[in-house]
């Protein structure tokens, strides 16, 4: 499965999860639209550089955070 595929896969689970009532998934959605807005400020005011940042650093989280849950 394409990254894509397992982000667009993982992304409706969340939605499901919070749609249901899990508060956690939620929070998890509400740190989501932070960072694509934080992302999508950084790149209209020209600054390719923190944007990347900003998305390094939350695919490493995730990253951490998917080796966590499965240990």
């Amino acid at each position: 499965m394409s990254r894509q595929a397992e982000f667009y896969r993982a992304l409706d689970i969340l939605c499901h999860r919070a749609s249901a009532g899990d508060k956690h998934a939620e929070a998890v959605l509400d740190d989501l639209v932070t960072l694509a807005k934080n992302v999508s400020y950084a790149l209209q005011a020209g600054d390719e550089a923190h944007a990347a940042e900003l998305l390094t650093d939350a695919t490493a989280r995730a990253m951490l955070r998917s080796a966590l849950d499965s240990g």
